[in-house]
């Protein structure tokens, strides 16, 4: 495995807000200091799980800056920049290589249906925009081999690597092997988290590593140590954990957890749903419980 390429857990950082719905940045340098302390391999950026389509220009801008600013070289940091028009993706990541973060990413054109050839076309655009390393955020591309993608994706300058958010772990070792190792590439479903990891990732990119980086940790570690029942355990709890907190609850849980930690995160925009109190009171009891489990051994 190159030296340079990026490992471990990244939460998908989620975007604090006020209660009016505008940014809370005074939040971001605690919630890096949080990842930093609990090990994180990196930060993932203004993707969906931080409503990055829902914020304007001004404001991912914004956000990039005051997260790229607070990690201090501690954390890499990479942002996705994906957006409608290629114009504004090739803007945001110009302005990723100028704060200083480490790497880009993007998702396919959104909203008209990709094409093999309109998304490597969009990829090229973006990556060429700066010398960042860029990673392809992996949607299915109608009628496109695994095989077919991994050829066209690494023509693409600056290419690097891929967010790979699928069930699909046939189609995850796969793509290792059609690149031959060349993809740094890192798992996006957290519910597979354990079997991503043993099929070939590098590391892994997750909504509900926001809130359970140590148990993500745990687990691979335990695995690594050739303790798999407890691996097993763990790996369970975290579906628990996705199961009736990241999906049961959507992203307000996470702002919710986040928040009863004591860092102030607000509730997202619209047209994700806020937190009913009772919602909020039954994604913080079973992140609680949940939690409480995985440290008994």
């Amino acid at each position: 495995m190159p030296t340079d390429w990026f490992t471990g857990n990244w939460p998908a950082m989620i975007t604090p807000m006020h209660d009016d719905g505008q940014l809370r940045l005074e939040s971001v340098p605690p919630l890096v200091e949080k990842f930093v302390q609990e090990k994180a391999g990196g930060i993932y950026l203004c993707g969906s799980t931080g409503q990055g389509p829902l914020l304007t220009m001004d404001e991912r801008k914004s956000l990039a800056e005051a997260t790229v600013r607070a990690a201090a070289g501690r954390l890499p940091v990479m942002i996705h920049v994906g957006a409608i028009r290629v114009e504004d993706a090739i803007e945001l990541a110009r302005h990723a290589a100028a704060i200083g973060a480490d790497a880009v990413s993007s998702v396919v054109p959104m909203y008209y249906p990709p094409t093999l050839a309109s998304s490597m076309e969009h990829y090229r655009r973006i990556a060429s925009a700066s010398d960042l390393p860029f990673y392809a955020y992996s949607f299915a591309i109608p009628n496109c081999t695994v095989e077919t993608y991994v050829e066209e994706l690494m023509q693409i300058p600056h290419a690097r690597g891929l967010k790979f958010t699928s069930f699909n772990m046939y189609e995850l070792t796969r793509l290792k092997i059609a690149s031959g190792g060349r993809l740094n590439v890192l798992s996006g479903a957290d519910e597979s988290y354990l079997a991503a990891q043993a099929q070939g990732a590098d590391g892994a990119i997750g909504s509900t590593q926001n809130i359970a980086l140590p148990l993500f940790n745990a687990v691979i570690q335990t695995a690594e140590a050739g303790q798999w029942q407890e691996a097993r355990r763990l790996m369970q709890l975290t579906v628990r954990l996705v199961h009736e907190v990241t999906i049961g609850g959507g992203i307000a849980s996470l702002h919710t957890v986040l928040t009863q930690q004591g860092i102030p995160c607000g509730q997202p925009r619209h047209p994700f749903p806020q937190a009913s109190p009772e919602v909020a009171e039954r994604s913080w009891r079973s992140y609680r419980s949940i939690l409480a489990e995985a440290r008994t051994t």
